[in-house]
């Protein structure tokens, strides 16, 4: 499932600064972490940090799913903070993520996404949201690290990595953090926990062997194309080691077998690499892969996301319409006639298909 997948995961002045996003990762040297030193955390290939300004909304972004106003877009892609895009009846709009924030210094967006959350939904977080939001919004740092060192940690690598990169950053607890991080990489079960954990050792202790040892445990848990995509973004984020990048992605590409698997790998040589080649050629994989409305739904909103390319998108939506049987086809279609293309008036024939087979 989705949830699975996610759990196991501009002119010569922009291509400068999509290039600087590219350069070697420093080291803070003395194995410490430096607070006030920014990171890059999601490491885009430059022709997609050049591209990505142009195909998304420039002023509104999603953050864990909910849509929030920013400056610039294209300044967030370059400093590390996008990790994909998604659509809104028909907008794409940039996908940031807190950690790609925290670690780079935009605490001002994650303030504003912090007050945008309702009560309810804060209540359903974990404590490492619960502590941000003491922290930015209430501006209580003592009540912040209480809340970290207090709140139990249900042995997950994703808890104790939140709470590692909120401790060497904003609160400025270095020892906690790699505290946590020794722990995050004890309970990774997920090549993506370990890619994670090796871009941490990295980037806040400059500690390339702990870094290496995590990305080669990553590939020794790759299973299948969701995991070697995690293990080629270790490689090419934190080491720019393209040549072990590619030799993950051909295992991605070796263990694909459905249309999800190939959309995936269309994604991460587009985002990773630049390589509009064997992107398109994954993607035309997936279409041969297809089973059902719900894929080829999924078709079109990758080839309008890796590509902008509305015609293939809508070639996909009429072909989930030519084999839509029930009711929750035709629903599939609508929502991709509407979330993908924006198309209202398909989008509402689709309902209406599918409210006649209801009735």
């Amino acid at each position: 499932s989705l949830c699975e997948a996610g759990e196991r995961l501009q002119t010569a002045a922009e291509a400068l600064c999509a290039l600087d996003a590219l350069a070697p990762r420093s080291s803070p040297g003395d194995g410490e972490p430096t607070p006030s030193r920014r990171f890059i955390w999601h490491r885009l290939h430059p022709k997609y940090i050049s591209w990505l300004p142009a195909r998304v909304s420039p002023r509104e972004v999603l953050i864990e799913g909910e849509r929030i106003v920013v400056s610039d877009v294209g300044v967030l892609a370059r400093d590390g903070c996008v990790e994909g895009e998604a659509f809104r009846s028909g907008v794409p709009l940039a996908e940031v993520s807190v950690r790609g924030l925290l670690v780079s210094g935009h605490l001002d967006v994650l303030r504003r996404w912090l007050r945008h959350t309702s009560e309810e939904k804060r209540a359903s977080r974990s404590a490492f949201h619960k502590a941000m939001h003491q922290l930015l919004v209430e501006e209580a740092a003592d009540a912040a690290l209480a809340t970290l060192r207090q709140a139990p940690i249900d042995s997950e690598a994703d808890e104790y990595l939140d709470r590692c990169l909120l401790l060497a950053t904003a609160l400025s607890r270095p020892d906690e953090a790699k505290r946590c991080l020794q722990q995050a990489e004890l309970q990774a079960k997920y090549a993506i926990h370990l890619s994670l954990c090796a871009a941490t050792w990295k980037d806040f202790f400059g500690d390339d062997v702990s870094a290496r040892r995590c990305l080669q445990q990553a590939e020794t848990k790759a299973d299948d194309s969701v995991d070697w995509p995690f293990c080629a973004q270790g490689w090419k984020e934190v080491f720019n080691d393209e040549m072990s990048a590619r030799r993950c992605m051909q295992q991605a590409e070796a263990k694909a077998g459905d249309s999800w698997d190939w959309r995936s790998c269309a994604e991460s040589w587009k985002r990773l690499f630049g390589d509009d080649a064997s992107a398109r050629r994954c993607l035309q994989q997936a279409e041969n892969k297809v089973d059902n409305s719900a894929d080829w739904r999924s078709c079109a909103q990758s080839w309008k996301g890796i590509f902008g390319d509305d015609a293939s998108a809508r070639r996909c939506l009429r072909e989930a319409e030519a084999i839509a049987e029930d009711l929750l086809d035709w629903r599939t279609c609508a929502d991709g006639w509407h979330e993908v293309l924006g198309d209202i008036a398909s989008a509402e024939r689709c309902r209406h298909r599918a409210k006649e087979i209801k009735e």
